[in-house]
């Protein structure tokens, strides 16, 4: 269940579905970007998600074999740094996607 800035607490916004498994770990990103959702998964896979027009639509979709294993935490970067996200899996890398401009990059690290 998503909640938005004021909706009711508890209320059902919108259901995002992008995962063949349960999600590990979700998170937003700073209000300064608009309503931007990270989440990663069992199945090996990171989503950033954007509203649009009522909407969630995915911006980033990791590619297939991105990980080795399932991908347990995510962390959004200090604002300042930009639509900067860490992903680490269970493969013992940590990788790093950054949006900006309708563009987005990633790169391993370990």
């Amino acid at each position: 269940m998503l909640s938005t800035p004021g909706v009711l607490e508890g209320s059902h916004v919108q259901e995002v579905k992008g995962s063949f498994y349960s999600y590990l770990q979700v998170a937003w990103a700073h209000p300064k970007y608009g309503n931007v959702l990270a989440s990663c998964s069992y199945d090996r896979s990171v989503i950033i998600w954007k509203e649009q027009d009522g909407a969630w639509v995915k911006a980033f979709t990791s590619p297939p074999g991105w990980c080795e294993s399932s991908v347990n935490s995510i962390a959004w970067a200090p604002f300042e740094l930009g639509l900067l996200l860490a992903c680490a899996s269970s493969d013992g890398s940590v990788r790093q996607v950054y949006t900006a401009d309708s563009s987005t990059k990633h790169k391993r690290r370990g």
